[in-house]
């Protein structure tokens, strides 16, 4: 409460006005970090003192170009990368403040892997070439070998008992629940069922025969040839 006197002379004069001096608002948000591609929301959590008094406007201005209203409120960004975000926010008494967070929008894991290749019955090594943004560690291995067996780790084994050739599909995830994915055609061979001919088959001694030798099977083989006696 204010009072205001006019003195004139020997004379005064007084009168009494009450004047409303508002508090300030805080302004403060929370947000989630999320892959490029997703949604980030922003929460306001911005206070006034004493409590009563209301924050009639939330301006969001998402620091890419783009803006937005309201106490909640998701943006998209196109690209990855660090984002200054500002949140504006106003009183009915016209107080304002203002505050900037750094906005972390994380890009997708590469995927990849190699492998041996094998003939049935013998273990498959499997490695994950899976790499990620310094800051955004990969923290799952997530393999399936293609029917309907599973596993995890960056570098795993797995053994198959037919021959044949598996769709494997190895998915990564990082601390930011980024996710990629590959799919590779994974060969299995089967185990070779050997024969070998003579032709002659019969030879006096130091003759000489052409010896024949079949894998019975597909597939690359080196042959080894010894006496049988």
């Amino acid at each position: 409460r204010y009072t205001c006197t006019i003195a004139v002379g020997s004379q005064t004069n007084s009168a009494t006005t009450d004047v409303v001096i508002y508090p300030m608002p805080t302004a403060n948000f929370n947000f989630t970090s999320v892959c490029v591609g997703n949604a980030t929301q922003f929460t306001s959590t911005s206070t006034t003192n004493p409590s009563g008094q209301q924050i009639s406007s939330f301006n969001w201005n998402f620091g890419d170009g783009q803006t937005g209203q309201g106490q909640t409120v998701t943006h998209t960004y196109a690209r990855a990368g660090t984002f200054q975000a500002t949140l504006t926010v106003s009183t009915g008494g016209h107080c304002t403040s203002q505050i900037t967070k750094t906005v972390t929008v994380y890009d997708l894991p590469s995927c990849g892997f190699t492998y041996t290749t094998v003939c049935q019955g013998s273990p498959t090594q499997f490695s994950s070439t899976a790499t990620s943004a310094p800051g955004n560690p990969i923290t799952s291995y997530q393999w399936n070998f293609g029917y309907g067996q599973t596993g995890q780790g960056q570098t795993v084994s797995h053994t198959y008992a037919q021959a044949g050739t598996y769709q494997v599909t190895h998915t990564v995830q990082t601390n930011g629940s980024c996710s990629n994915q590959r799919i590779q055609s994974v060969p299995v061979n089967a185990q070779p069922t050997p024969t070998a001919s003579a032709t002659p088959n019969i030879i006096i001694y130091g003759g000489t025969a052409q010896l024949t030798a079949n894998a019975g099977s597909q597939g690359s083989y080196n042959f080894h040839w010894e006496p049988a006696n």
